[in-house]
């Protein structure tokens, strides 16, 4: 190979995505949506401090705001205040335990701090739920095209933290074939296959994951 698949991964980070609610008229915008507004801003320029605390603002208002919760703990995640952001997600399942956005949101930090099992079983949780054809994301969170993408991809890595490649693999197909343009799903499949010894599938899918980030 003429490039490092591990140093291709560590160059595509990890982008904490951040969601808005849908669209409300000005004239009905309730007091809570006004820092919680100022927040998704602050998190999209990575400024989570502010997002973080202009999140606080809109909670103290509507301290039932899912997305509030789930766009703190990602926030929070940013800052690596990983229990932080876990028990933001829990707080917000706990309010809807149907909420596959936020099992897949702490599904996510639980595989950056290395709970394989952990993040496997709330990856699991978010496919169900989001399988489920009455699946509706209530709370304007995530399309069920994102929630299942990104907790494949999540399931994913963390079958390969736990060394059950053939598994990892089956489900970096699933992330891709739902996401194709999504490159850190393409170095995860780069990364099972150096290890399942397919040295040229590796290669191919690495050169994808390269083109997609624009990496040359």
């Amino acid at each position: 190979m003429s490039f490092s698949v591990r140093q291709i991964a560590f160059a595509l980070l990890l982008t904490v995505s951040v969601f808005s609610v849908r669209s409300r008229a000005e004239s009905t915008k309730p007091d809570y949506m006004v820092p919680f507004e100022k927040g998704v801003a602050a998190q999209r320029a990575k400024n989570w401090k502010e997002a973080i605390e202009q999140y606080t603002r809109s909670l103290k208002l509507f301290p039932g705001f899912i997305q509030a919760l789930h766009n703190r703990g990602a926030a929070k995640a940013g800052m690596e205040d990983f229990d932080g952001a876990i028990a933001d997600f829990t707080k917000a399942i706990a309010l809807d335990p149907r909420s596959a956005a936020c099992y897949g949101g702490r599904a996510k930090v639980n595989e950056e701090k290395g709970k394989y099992e952990v993040a496997v079983a709330d990856c699991t949780r978010a496919i169900t739920l989001t399988k489920d054809e009455a699946f509706e994301d209530i709370h304007g969170i995530m399309t069920k095209t994102m929630v299942l993408s990104s907790a494949y991809l999540v399931r994913a890595k963390s079958y390969y933290g736990l060394k059950l490649y053939s598994k990892s693999l089956s489900d970096c197909d699933k992330a891709i074939e739902i996401a194709p343009n999504d490159a850190e799903a393409w170095i995860q499949r780069a990364l099972v296959k150096v290890e399942l010894g397919d040295l040229k599938g590796s290669e191919s899918d690495a050169a994808k994951a390269k083109s997609l980030a624009g990496i040359k």
